[in-house]
C-alpha cells in the first residue's frame, strides 16, 4: 500500500469508489466531487491523499479542509472511505 497526495487526477477513480460503496445513498458526479473537494478554498492538499493498493487500484482515500473561519485555525476531515473488498 502507498499513499499520494490527491490530485484531481484521482477524481475518476475516486467517484468510482464512491458510487460503488455509498452511491445508492450519497450519489456522486466527477463533477461534483471536483467542485467540492479539488476546487474547495479550504482543501488542505498536505492531508489529502489517496491510499493505492499492490495491484495499483483506489483503496481509499481521505480529503482533510481547513476551517473556513479566518484565524480558528482548525480543519477537519471532509470524507474518508475505504473500499470493502
Amino acid at each position: 500500500m502507498k499513499t499520494l497526495q490527491l490530485k484531481a487526477e484521482h477524481a475518476e477513480e475516486i467517484t468510482a469508489l464512491w458510487n460503488a460503496e455509498i452511491g445508492k445513498e450519497f450519489p456522486m458526479t466527477r463533477e461534483l466531487f471536483i467542485q467540492n473537494s479539488v476546487q474547495d478554498d479550504h482543501i488542505c492538499p498536505e492531508a489529502s491523499f489517496v491510499a493505492i493498493d499492490e495491484k495499483g487500484c483506489l483503496a481509499g482515500f481521505l480529503i482533510a479542509k481547513t476551517d473556513a473561519l479566518p484565524a480558528a485555525g482548525t480543519g477537519y476531515i471532509q470524507v474518508l472511505l475505504v473500499a470493502a473488498r
